[in-house]
């Protein structure tokens, strides 16, 4: 990680309008407010921010709010994330990849809002292991959906995998 990147940095970061491609991953010291502070990055088309403890839903929603380009979000290990997040982030028309790995606090309803998401092609949710079978019935409608990292999905069950599949 970066240990000595903060919100400071990341306000900084945030005055980078051109920059299209950021991953801060594992950098423990910036919370909601430095996320917060990359909404004016409209170009941005990649953001990994994995590993941010401190970044809420209402952080993050309000950076994705400002990249209407984002075509891959890296979110792994972010474990105060929830559903809200989902929500923001099905809001994104261009999102290609998705990754939630260990993000435990996302269920099926969450995920079931990402189906309106007619370009998502990856989308990774090992172990977020409240994640239901309805969930999986709403993903149903992304057809362009080709990676579906379901490990460590406990709840899931054989009914969930028929609705995906249809």
């Amino acid at each position: 990680g970066c240990d000595r990147l903060s919100d400071s940095g990341m306000h900084a970061v945030g005055r980078m309008t051109a920059l299209t491609q950021l991953e801060v991953r594992g950098c423990e010291k910036v919370t909601s407010g430095g996320v917060c502070a990359l909404r004016s990055l409209g170009h941005m088309t990649y953001l990994d921010i994995a590993r941010l403890n401190q970044v809420t839903n209402e952080g993050l929603g309000a950076a994705l709010s400002g990249m209407p380009k984002l075509r891959s979000l890296h979110l792994q290990c972010c474990n105060v994330l929830t559903n809200d997040t989902l929500h923001a982030a099905a809001g994104l028309s261009e999102l290609h990849t998705l990754d939630l790995r260990y993000c435990y606090k996302i269920t099926g309803k969450g995920v079931a809002s990402l189906g309106a998401l007619s370009l998502l092609t990856h989308l990774d949710l090992w172990y977020c292991d409240k994640v239901e079978d309805e969930g999986l019935v709403a993903l149903g409608d992304a057809p362009q959906l080709s990676h579906l990292d379901l490990r460590g999905c406990d709840r899931l069950t054989d009914q969930g995998m028929v609705a995906l599949s249809h």
